[in-house]
């Protein structure tokens, strides 16, 4: 009867409640927080429509395109709206859960674990893992970098078992596994940190002497192919990579490392990372030799992206972001989940701690507002800006995220990009962020836009600046339109600042109210 219970009942039962949990903190106030500016490149992109994807985009974004003709597509069925875009994401991830499942069930039959523990295991942890709940809420390719990650992990260790079991090399595990490669180098720059763990996986699980001895062909051959169909991808990186390492505002620096690294792999501190590494450790050594492979294969999944990253840091320029790293979380957890396999009851205990800590954290997390808040930015500037009223946004890519934010609020306010529209194309310019879309321009363009026919003719300019430290160094551009205007109102949330700068010999206008958005 016990047995039963645990076989047909608690089982399925746990799972549900896993289920339950993982939508709840990914589904939980989806749109109540508003593009920040990163996912309005991304929706921009997509709603501009696939020749801008694949003609205009690859000259300021320093990604490949694929990720945005997924989202363009995507939301030719879902809808352009702010939950449009959003389920992208939501989708993505939900469609890992059984990837979890599989992936942490194989890598505990190689470590001679517990399957059915190991697999509850790493889809709890998944459920509630902070750093997989933001990314799956973001409109940002981490989540499917997340998703062939995993796919590719699966992959490897099928082919493993199936050489194990002298099956040779399996001919659909090797597709996935190749296809993990050329997607992942698709989707993101820092694809080919992920992509290059894969490769080391492979190499630690098959083995290069029995991969040249016995299959040689197949090795040379699919990674040929991959290597051709990345080409256009790896063009696009390293057309924009001198620009990124010339001009990039970004630097790196060793403070906060620690907390960066419990960000990527979703642990709320280092109590909890000192849970983890015991759980693993532990593990490692009680297992026997045989199952070494499998546990460096792992490590090198969930730690070597991280550390390609830093190493690239340190020496040509700086791309270590905690969220581009985030899909690393799912190798760890399927690490830890290996180690939680193994019969002890310590590591049970320590386990379930480490679910506790975390579910708590991620809740926590759940109630922290958005760090862009546009919405309080429409909420102070639309019944603010009259009729005639223009809002100039300075640097071209604050107009994004604002109108998107109009969108969301049915509000139509006219807004002009300074110096055009993204991509933004003015010769005297440079690229504080590294991307070609967005300049920064000298004093004389700046006195030259506030003095020229449009500006003149507008009664209230609302200057819209994001980042002003960045791209308008010494209020430049506050000081050419204050030649001829006065302040009238200011609202500042980092990095977001508004200034209504009005003519200074216009009478007051009536202020009008917001015009609505048609349905």
């Amino acid at each position: 009867m016990a047995a039963f219970f645990c076989h047909r009942i608690a089982l399925p039962l746990c799972l549900i409640l896993i289920v339950a949990a993982a939508l709840w903190f990914r589904i939980s106030g989806l749109t109540d927080s508003p593009f920040w500016l990163d996912e309005a490149y991304s929706a921009y992109a997509a709603d501009k429509g696939f020749g801008f994807i694949f003609n205009v985009l690859p000259g300021y974004e320093t990604h490949p395109p694929l990720f945005s003709a997924l989202l363009r597509a995507w939301t030719l069925i879902a809808g352009n709206t702010l939950w449009g875009f959003r389920t992208l994401g939501l989708f993505a991830g939900l469609v890992a859960l059984p990837l979890v499942w599989l992936g942490a069930r194989d890598t505990a039959r190689a470590v001679g674990g517990d399957a059915r523990i190991a697999s509850l295991a790493a889809v709890a942890l998944f459920a509630v893992s902070p750093s997989l709940i933001y990314i799956a809420r973001l409109v940002r390719p981490y989540t499917l970098m997340e998703l062939v990650y995993l796919a590719g992990i699966v992959a490897l260790f099928r082919l493993a078992h199936h050489l194990k079991a002298q099956r040779g090399l399996h001919t659909g595990w090797w597709c996935t596994y190749l296809g993990a490669l050329t997607l992942l180098l698709w989707l993101h720059n820092l694809g080919a940190f992920y992509a290059s763990a894969l490769g080391l996986a492979l190499l630690i699980l098959l083995g290069p002497l029995k991969l040249i001895r016995h299959h040689a062909r197949a090795f040379v051959i699919g990674h040929l192919g991959v290597a051709l169909a990345v080409v256009p991808a790896v063009l696009i990186l390293l057309d924009q990579a001198p620009t990124w390492q010339k001009s990039t505002w970004l630097r790196f620096h060793w403070d906060g490392i620690a907390q960066a690294l419990y960000t990527i792999y979703g642990l709320p501190g280092f109590v909890a990372c000192a849970i983890a590494a015991t759980i693993i450790a532990t593990s490692i050594v009680k297992s026997g030799k045989q199952a070494l492979p499998a546990w460096i294969a792992l490590i090198a999944l969930a730690f070597v992206p991280t550390l390609l990253s830093l190493l690239v840091s340190v020496t040509v320029a700086p791309v270590f972001l905690a969220r581009t790293l985030a899909p690393l979380s799912t190798a760890f957890i399927l690490l830890v989940a290996a180690g939680a396999a193994r019969p002890s009851l310590f590591n049970r205990i320590a386990l379930i701690l480490l679910l506790l800590l975390t579910t708590v954290h991620a809740a926590a997390l759940s109630r922290l507002g958005p760090t862009e808040d546009w919405y309080r930015a429409v909420a102070w500037l639309a019944p603010r800006v009259a009729a005639g009223d223009v809002i100039y946004a300075y640097p071209n890519e604050g107009a994004l995220p604002l109108a998107y934010a109009l969108r969301d609020k049915g509000i139509r306010l006219p807004i002009r990009p300074i110096p055009g529209p993204v991509p933004a194309n003015d010769p005297s310019g440079w690229f504080p962020t590294g991307s070609r879309g967005v300049v920064s321009l000298p004093q004389y363009r700046l006195d030259a836009i506030a003095a020229d026919a449009q500006s003149t003719s507008v009664n209230t300019i609302w200057l819209l600046r994001l980042g002003a430290t960045t791209y308008d160094k010494g209020d430049g551009f506050v000081k050419a339109l204050s030649q001829t205007r006065q302040p009238v109102g200011r609202w500042h949330q980092e990095p977001i600042d508004i200034i209504g700068l009005r003519q200074s010999a216009a009478k007051s206008p009536q202020v009008a109210p917001p015009k609505q958005a048609q349905p």
